[in-house]
């Protein structure tokens, strides 16, 4: 899991003006402030989801990701924000922001529903960040929220409301809440999502740009391209079951045909890469529970249940064996 250091770097500057030190952040995150200025540098899964901790702690705001969420600019997503600027509608703005969301992070999962004349996208940290760092994922979704009405609003060029927001999150602030977001909110909801009425995202964005939008979406295509050739089958496999199926390994005719593959034909290219989907399944399990257990305090029982065992008897017996052959 990574984040581009272009949100990184932001959300690191955002706090600043919020009143973090500069330097402590950066120390505290191991990152050289130098390295700031490489927008496209992938940012490993523990720093980029301790940012939040470290900007929390010193401003002292804990509604921080919605307070820079209402500031941002869509430089922030680098060229997807460029795509996102030139594109026709706001509705098509928000079905490339999650086409390409995986170029700049795979922390966190977005996805557009319709029903009926009601649009949702949903938010979906990443099972481990949730786990791992619940404040930081959460501060995730809240600037992710704040942060893409205030690009609409930027791109129609008036406010967007949404019809409801959902949190599965503890209710706090809600006066706050409901401010920034202009909308009723459901706490301790079943997902994380904005919900708005379709005909809204159908506004045109003025800035649009047919060339534009072209030259964007095709160096955004190709790049996709390239960050997928340059993985194997196993990183691809190993990152799939990381976000899309949030850590479980499911039976490998599933993860054939996501992959557009036969069970038969992605065995035998996992065995050209020297191992094979059942090892594979069990190294991800480790490095889950690895993880997991290392600074969480998380009870065997959930983390079996998180990670697919049927219960805490199996879970242990699987530990014990990956330990025995480390």
């Amino acid at each position: 899991m990574h984040a581009q250091m272009s949100i990184i770097r932001d959300i690191i500057y955002a706090a600043v003006a919020h009143g973090a030190d500069f330097y402590g952040l950066c120390e505290a995150l191991d990152i050289d402030p130098a390295d700031l200025n490489d927008s496209e540098k992938l940012v490993p899964f523990e720093p980029a989801a301790r940012v939040w901790d470290v900007a929390l702690e010193q401003t002292k705001d804990p509604l921080l990701g919605l307070h820079i969420g209402r500031e941002i600019s869509a430089t922030i997503l680098g060229m997807t924000g460029y795509l996102m600027e030139n594109s026709r509608t706001l509705q098509e703005a928000l079905i490339m922001f999650c086409k390409f969301n995986n170029l700049y992070s795979t922390m966190l999962e977005y996805s557009v529903t319709n029903e009926e004349n009601r649009t949702r996208i949903q938010y979906q940290p990443h099972t481990m960040w949730e786990k791992k760092f619940p404040e930081s994922a959460r501060q995730s979704v809240e600037i992710s929220m704040a942060g893409l009405l205030r690009l609409f609003y930027l791109m129609a060029d008036r406010k967007i409301i949404p019809v409801k927001a959902e949190l599965m999150y503890a209710k706090r602030y809600v006066r706050e809440y409901e401010s920034i977001l202009g909308c009723p909110i459901e706490f301790g909801a079943e997902r994380n999502a904005l919900i708005f009425n379709s005909q809204e995202l159908l506004s045109p964005i003025n800035r649009h740009d047919v060339s534009l939008f072209s030259f964007f979406n095709n160096a955004l295509q190709q790049k996709l391209a390239e960050r997928s050739a340059q993985k194997g089958l196993t990183e691809t496999i190993h990152d799939l079951i990381l976000t899309k199926f949030k850590g479980r390994v499911p039976p490998i005719e599933i993860v054939a045909s996501a992959l557009c593959l036969t069970p038969r034909s992605l065995q035998r290219k996992l065995k050209e890469e020297n191992t094979t989907f059942r090892s594979l399944g069990n190294e991800i399990k480790k490095e889950l529970t690895t993880r997991l257990m290392g600074n969480t305090p998380v009870k065997v029982k959930d983390l079996a249940g998180l990670l697919g065992y049927s219960d805490s008897s199996a879970f242990r017996k699987a530990f014990k064996k990956w330990n025995q052959r480390s």
